[in-house]
């Protein structure tokens, strides 16, 4: 197989996998053991790996992830179960599954329960968790701001003016 023995890199520093297999269109190694719990973005990670299946990537913790864009595009044959994956953190998704064309999203909740997602609808899972937090903060004006705008506002009753740059 060739990636054999990729699962013994010492991967527990790495905050980013940015293209580590791009263009590796024969790639198929196991990447269970990797500790990937400190990597921010896999931005194109996979991009083009068309013989990966995505062996050992259902393990990861991926709390800190906030880049999947093109992660699997053009990853074919991936098929691996991301449905743990955290993807609280997750701000761009461009195209993380293009053209992987045998991604189901399948995700085992249990040995007994399967369900199972088109591409599109685990891409609009992700998206949606990652549009609320926007819209959250984007609601959420800074602490300090706050604060001032109360005591302007306290003081007179009405909005102070906005005064220009």
């Amino acid at each position: 197989m060739i990636g054999a023995g990729i699962n013994k890199w010492v991967t527990t520093a790495a905050t980013t996998l940015e293209s580590t297999f791009f263009g590796a269109s024969t790639m198929n190694g196991d990447l269970t053991k990797w500790d990937v719990s400190k990597v921010t973005t896999m931005a194109t990670t996979f991009f083009q790996a068309a013989q990966f299946t995505g062996a050992g990537i259902n393990t990861w913790i991926t709390t800190n992830l906030a880049t999947l864009a093109g992660t699997f595009k053009g990853a074919s044959k991936m098929n691996a179960d991301v449905g743990g994956w955290a993807v609280t953190k997750v701000t761009t998704l461009d195209n993380t599954f293009r053209d992987a064309a045998e991604f189901t999203g399948t995700e085992r909740k249990s040995r007994e329960t399967e369900r199972t997602y088109t591409r599109e609808k685990a891409s609009e899972k992700v998206c949606k968790s990652a549009t609320a937090r926007a819209r959250a903060r984007e609601r959420e004006p800074p602490q300090l701001f706050r604060r001032e705008r109360e005591r302007a506002i306290g003081a007179s009753g009405t909005d102070p003016p906005h005064r220009g740059r």
